[in-house]
């Protein structure tokens, strides 16, 4: 019994350990990221991603609360794109060791964004500066993934508002369990 517990305790031990390292390294989605990183290079050049938080409730992310939608997306109408109309799309192609660039254009009017989404993130943003190191967050935003079928998936930005934020603003990040993003 003691050789049992001897050899066991310390794989479940290790195991733990790997389980938690993973869970540590897990965050925000790569795609997701880079919509984020577009967003700030584009619109607030100035700012800094400090807190993500995933949505516990994405579901609840309302088109009644009309935050404005960003994004260059081939197939989902957004409020604004980084990108002038009717430029096309460069994205990396290949085949084996051969990789090469493939400008594509849109196929058409995009469409609505299909809502709920599949996922959503809430950030915290806030300004470079040492000033701005004690204040709040400046802005949040909702960075969604919107899906639909057979194979449409599009991650945007949905900008919420600047500071200071109403008791409306914090309802609703209630409502998708965010409320954390705006923790320091």
């Amino acid at each position: 019994m003691k050789r049992v517990l001897f050899v066991t305790m310390p794989l479940a031990l290790a195991l733990a350990l790997v389980v938690a390292g993973v869970a540590a390294l897990v965050g925000i989605p790569v795609a997701a990221r880079r919509a984020l990183d577009r967003y700030i290079q584009w619109i607030e050049p100035t700012a800094v991603s400090e807190a993500m938080v995933r949505a516990g409730r994405p579901w609840n992310l309302d088109p009644a609360w009309r935050y404005p939608v960003l994004g260059d997306s081939l197939v989902f109408r957004t409020d604004h794109t980084y990108e002038p109309a009717n430029t096309p799309t460069l994205v990396p192609a290949g085949y084996g060791t051969i990789t090469y660039t493939v400008p594509i254009m849109p196929a058409g009017e995009p469409v609505a964004l299909p809502f709920p989404p599949e996922e959503v993130w809430c950030v915290a943003l806030h300004k470079r500066s040492a000033a701005a190191d004690s204040a709040g967050p400046e802005r949040v935003l909702l960075i969604a993934r919107h899906h639909e079928e057979p194979h449409l998936t599009e991650w945007v930005v949905h900008q919420g508002p600047a500071a200071p934020f109403s008791d409306d603003v914090m309802r609703s990040l209630s409502a998708l369990s965010c409320e954390k993003a705006l923790d320091r």
